[in-house]
Order: C-alpha cells, then structure tokens, then sequence
C-alpha cells in the first residue's frame, strides 16, 4: 500500500472509530477493521500519516465524553460531540482507543488491548 494512498483514506477509515463515543447502535465488524487497520498504517507508515499535531491539546478536552456503553463508569454526558475529522491525529485515535478499554462488549475490549500493545 502507497503511503499517499494510505494517507489519502485513513480519515475515512477512522469514522467507525470516531463515531465509537456518539453512535450507541455501532457496527461492531467495521470498528473492530477499523482499529485494526489504523493501527496497522500507524505503524507502517507512522503518526505523521495524519498529518501533523496541531489542536492536540484542544482536540484531547472533547474526548472525554462517556457513552452508554461503559463497563465500569456509570456517569453520562447530555451532549456527545462527533470530532472534526480535520483535528484527527494518533493522539485522538489512542485516546479512543483507551475508552475502548471500558466497553462492555468483550470483543471491543479485546482489539483496543491488541491495538495498543501494537503501537
């Protein structure tokens, strides 16, 4: 796979994962080949696939919205935002990533620790 090219869809294969936090019915194939295959071109290709880092900072204040999907957090935030997929960067695509870590659904839980320990 070309680097262009790769650089070219990456945004467009992260929706399932940035859509994880404000979608409850989420397509849980396409979110767990969308994690495998981010982390994947991260790693070939490296963070800068997305382009650079700027917004790091301001961007990582709106992840912390919980969903109806936490395992072991009870709280629930009124107003989910859906992310600017011009402010995606690694650092955003880990945190999520992170969250995934307290799903409920065992599957999710389980490509989240795959893809982290592959980064």
């Amino acid at each position: 796979l070309d680097k262009n090219i790769a650089a070219e869809h990456a945004r467009v294969l992260c929706i399932p994962i940035i859509t994880y936090r404000a979608i409850p019915n989420y397509n849980k194939f396409a979110l767990m080949q969308s994690v495998a295959t981010i982390c994947d071109l991260v790693r070939i290709y490296g963070p800068e696939l997305f382009g650079s880092e700027k917004d790091t900072n301001s961007s990582s204040s709106t992840l912390h919205n919980a969903t109806k999907r936490r395992l072991y957090r009870n709280e629930t935030v009124d107003d989910v935002n859906v992310m600017d997929n011009d402010r995606l960067n690694v650092d955003v695509i880990i945190e999520i990533i992170l969250d995934m870590l307290d799903d409920e659904n065992a599957d999710i839980r389980e490509i989240a620790v795959t893809a982290l320990s592959k980064l």
